[in-house]
């Protein structure tokens, strides 16, 4: 017969479960990695001319390369990559493009195809986030053994 036993110091029990809760209420830190992955990520995303999914950007038209300096789409002047950010507080993280013209790329319009460049719904992407949070909670429970 196997018969085992667990015995738990309930106070320490309640004392850890209090911090847990305490410090699972501020995700800032893996917020912030996630957002710091996020803008490098995306101006790579921007540089290899591809959705956040991989999907290549459509070609330039002939007429908007008439009118460009360069073939490079979206990279002009460098305004768009510019204006990536992240802001991470405690229970949230803001992801986006400071741009008036972005969402007309995001869209597309009657005479531009759309070039998505926000997204976090990719594998790599929530695997990353997943990494960040599993790594924070990792780190409060080695803390608390010390």
């Amino acid at each position: 017969m196997f018969e085992a036993k667990f015995t738990t110091d309930i106070k320490y029990f309640k004392s850890y479960m209090r911090e847990l809760q305490a410090k699972t209420t501020n995700f800032k830190p893996p917020f912030t990695a996630f957002g710091e992955f996020l803008v490098k990520d995306t101006k790579q995303q921007i540089q290899s001319e591809k959705s956040p999914e991989g999907v290549p950007w459509l070609p330039l038209a002939p007429s908007t390369l008439r009118q460009k300096k360069t073939s490079l789409k979206l990279r002009e002047t460098f305004r768009m990559v510019k204006a990536i950010f992240y802001i991470a507080s405690k229970g949230q993280l803001e992801f986006g493009i400071k741009d008036k013209k972005y969402v007309f790329h995001h869209y597309g319009t009657k005479n531009m195809p759309a070039r998505v460049i926000v997204g976090v719904n990719t594998t790599t992407r929530r695997k990353r986030l997943t990494k960040e949070i599993t790594l924070y909670l990792r780190h409060i429970q080695i803390r608390r053994r010390k």
